[in-house]
């Protein structure tokens, strides 16, 4: 059965949070993965694009939130199949409108990682 577009609150909900989004990004990517293996990848990509370092602690508490939060939501939407027992993730079938919105929000993403900060930007102008 493929993922569409039911309650678009429910999606934009399940969009919300970067951790979800890239969880997604990287599945478009990969189809499954483990649990460990998102921690690491969510982990790295968030400090990075933030400029800050990943420490055990950081990718620790990133795992324990995929866990029992983001994972359990994007399941219980439809977006994945998630196994509590052995941490395998899996995408679910998605419809195209799913996949242009995640393709559209991928490229802001990357396009406001990429962009220089501009001194006037920061100072109101």
């Amino acid at each position: 059965m493929t993922v569409t577009v039911g309650d678009p609150n429910d999606v934009f909900c399940a969009l919300s949070d970067a951790r979800r989004r890239h969880v997604l990004y990287y599945l478009l990517e990969h189809d499954d993965a483990s649990l460990d293996e998102l921690a690491d990848v969510i982990s790295g990509w968030l400090t990075v694009g933030r400029g800050m370092t990943t420490t055990p602690h950081r990718r620790n508490r990133i795992r324990t939130d995929l866990h029992h939060v983001h994972l359990p939501m994007l399941a219980d939407f439809g977006f994945l199949e998630y196994d509590w027992e052995s941490h395998h993730v899996e995408l679910r079938d998605l419809s195209d409108e799913i996949h242009k919105l995640l393709d559209e929000s991928l490229s802001v993403e990357r396009a406001r990682t990429t962009e220089t900060p501009s001194p006037l930007r920061s100072q109101g102008g």
